[in-house]
């Protein structure tokens, strides 16, 4: 392997020979030049090199850390009989973090960051010339890509995908780790699984500028690779080769030509845990590839589910997971085959009650899926309930005219000539039938009485049990309250009727507040007075929130609107107990620090309302409290300086601070199981216990509201 491998620079050293003395003091160093062909598979593809056609798991973040390690990659041998001078590159040793993220079960994105953290050779001399070796740790190109799959699914024996990595030069171009150049690669990939049998291929061309390193080419290349890996152990383990070739097209040679086999297996520890080692040779004398190459790798990655039936619907989530079927909205159909249709009128068979012959849909279940009754005078009714089938004609609820020709109405007045008693008049329904269809009586004064009924029949009046005022106009009624002004005890100010003479007439006040229903904003609830028309006569609302107190389950507290009655007028994290001012919320704090969080000021700003609202609580305490992660010392400390921490932000709300005092209780008066991160939770509070409390002293209602 030897012999074969390391010729690369061979042929150099012959031009090189006969290189002027004064140039032999400058060493020959690479002007960015990549030197390893060895281009790792995203994270989360079947082989260590060669990438694979899918996209599985949308947002299903796959990470790898890898491992590469090649020997001799770069030699340097006599150009007359072979011999060897020394490495140029011995070792070269790179560790790479390798990323990828798929979208849609159909693209993926991937990013790998090499570090190159050893490299060594010889400083060889041939030609008279100095080959400077590289030493030390560098960074490798960022390299970015992106996949997007066309053809097939995870599981299936023939998938398609067409890609392209881009690499940024980032890394140091003097020291074999680098173009210095921005590189691209568009590939192709094809591959799949056949039982046991996994293999991916791929076909691209490596895009870099041309340049020449001790007389051989670099530039733009042919990439093909290969890999197939045999599954065992429940698909746990992975075995098999992959091999890779890359010909740079500028100048194809031996020594232009790469090609490496790898001898590669994985092994899936746990359902989101893999680990590999791969070990191969080189196998042409292209500049870069090794004698020897070993390749080691641990990743996150998520294992996909089974597929069975390959019908694109995972097991877990398939109805019938050994037949391919459909995706339905129904999980107990999701992934079933479509139930049998065999007139294809869209109607399932198990729903038809004609199979075999195409029909429509109805709602009646012997109908369903028959052809439509026959309807020869196509007028929307079926022959069989057509009174007249060969005649368009119009429904009817009489079973003998419906579906035929309606009835002649010459004054088209729509009262059917035979029922008409004014046939050729157009006139008015009536329920005389001596009268029906024949037009209205007169009516002189168009009040809507006939003039044979009214007693007023040149004054439009109004209708009256009386026949005497039938007609005529109402008396007065200078306010329009319906009352006459004879009997309204409020003429001029419009009221309702009463029993009692002296009220009829006049503007109500049903809770008898003092102010009429007519300006009482709450007619019904007795209120008070004020200049507010929106407030006027309602009950009072105590602490300002808008929230009437007859309708405030927290009258004393400023609150908010709820649909729920015994929250209505409550604040919303707050409440005040006998013995507690109780937040349904916790005071949020940086990890293991006293620093209050910002999404916790609205919390505070309510604690300090309610506090400035009660007035009659002297003393609270202000607590801290840990869960049992920790020394007793360390919680003991750090709920104190919470404790604090909440303390000063109330007094930088404006309450007194010698109504606060503030004390933290460490781990040692625990709500609940700290053996639970549940019961932790609750365990990390803060709570306000009231010491002190003086009377309260409501206001004074009066009878007006100031």
């Amino acid at each position: 392997m030897r012999s074969r491998s390391f010729c690369s620079l061979a042929a150099a050293l012959a031009a090189l020979a006969a290189a002027p003395a004064r140039a032999q003091d400058a060493p020959v160093k690479p002007d960015g030049m990549a030197l390893s062909r060895f281009v790792p598979a995203p994270a989360g593809d079947r082989m260590f090199s060669v990438p694979s056609p899918f996209a599985p798991g949308h947002l299903t973040p796959h990470v790898m850390l890898m491992a590469d390690y090649a020997s001799n990659p770069l030699v340097l041998r006599r150009a007359r009989d072979g011999a060897e001078i020394g490495a140029v590159v011995s070792d070269q040793l790179t560790f790479r973090l390798n990323a990828s993220l798929p979208l849609w079960n159909k693209v993926s994105f991937d990013l790998d960051a090499p570090l190159t953290a050893l490299q060594s050779g010889e400083n060889p001399n041939g030609g008279g010339r100095e080959f400077a070796s590289p030493s030390g740790a560098e960074l490798g190109d960022l390299r970015l890509g992106a996949r997007v799959q066309l053809y097939g699914t995870y599981h299936d024996p023939l998938q398609l995908a067409v890609g392209a990595y881009l690499w940024l030069p980032t890394g140091a171009a003097d020291s074999f780790v680098s173009d210095g150049h921005v590189r691209a690669m568009p590939y192709l990939a094809a591959g799949g699984r056949l039982d046991r049998l996994v293999w991916s291929s791929s076909l691209g061309t490596e895009l870099r500028r041309s340049q020449s390193f001790g007389g051989v080419a670099q530039g733009t290349m042919l990439t093909l690779g290969g890999g197939v890996g045999f599954l065992a152990l429940g698909d746990r383990l992975q075995v098999g080769p992959e091999l890779t070739t890359a010909m740079v097209l500028e100048d194809i040679s031996s020594r232009s030509i790469n090609a490496e086999l790898l001898l590669d297996a994985r092994y899936r520890f746990l359902p989101f845990l893999e680990a590999g080692v791969g070990v191969g040779p080189g196998l042409t004398s292209g500049i870069g590839t090794p004698d020897l190459r070993v390749v080691a790798m641990a990743a996150f990655t998520p294992e996909q589910p089974p597929d069975g039936d390959r019908d694109g619907i995972p097991d877990p989530e398939d109805a019938c997971p050994k037949v391919a079927g459909e995706r339905s909205a129904d999980p107990r159909k999701h992934g079933c085959p479509p139930p049998p249709d065999r007139d294809n009128d869209g109607i399932p068979d198990g729903e038809d009650a004609c199979p075999f012959v195409a029909g429509v849909a109805s709602a009646d279940p012997r109908k369903h899926g028959c052809p439509p009754p026959p309807d020869r005078d196509n007028d929307g009714i079926p022959d069989g309930e057509d009174a007249c089938p060969f005649v368009a004609g119009v429904a009817s609820a009489d079973p003998r005219k419906h579906g035929c020709p309606p009835p002649p109405d010459r004054d088209n007045d729509g009262i059917p000539d035979g029922e008409d008693a004014c046939p050729f008049v157009a006139g008015v329904a009536s329920a005389d039938p001596r009268k029906h269809g024949c037009p209205p009586p007169p009516d002189r004064d168009n009040d809507g009485i006939p003039d044979g009924e009214d007693a007023c029949p040149f004054v439009a009046g109004v209708a009256s049990a009386d026949p005497r005022k039938h007609g005529c106009p109402p008396p007065p009624d200078r306010d329009n309250d319906g009352i006459p002004d004879g009997e309204d005890a409020c003429p001029i100010v419009a009221g309702v009727a009463s029993d009692d003479p002296r009220k009829n007439g006049c503007p109500p006040d049903q809770d008898e507040d003092g102010v009429p229903d007519s300006e009482d904003a709450c007619p019904e609830v007795k209120g008070l007075r004020s200049k507010d028309p929106a407030k006027n006569g309602c009950p009072r609302d105590t602490d300002g929130d808008e929230i009437r107190d007859d309708k405030d389950a927290c009258p004393r507290e400023k609150g908010f609107a709820d649909p729920d009655p015994e929250k209505h007028g409550c604040p919303k994290a707050v409440r005040v107990t006998d013995k507690n001012v109780v937040i349904l919320q916790q005071v949020q704090f940086d990890t293991d620090k006293a620093t209050i969080k910002p999404v916790s000021d609205p919390l505070l700003d309510e604690v300090a309302q309610v506090l400035k609202e009660h007035p009659e609580i002297v003393l609270i305490e202000i607590q801290g409290h840990t869960d049992d992660r920790g020394t007793d010392e360390h919680n003991r400390v750090l709920s104190q300086n919470r404790a604090n921490s909440v303390m000063a932000a109330l007094v930088r709300r404006g309450i007194d601070s010698t109504r606060l005092t503030a004390q933290g209780y460490g781990r040692d008066q625990p709500l609940d199981n700290n053996a639970t991160e549940e019961g932790r939770q609750r365990n990390r509070r803060v709570q306000f216990i009231i010491i002190k409390k003086a009377a309260y002293k409501p206001q004074v209602e009066t009878g007006e509201d100031r």
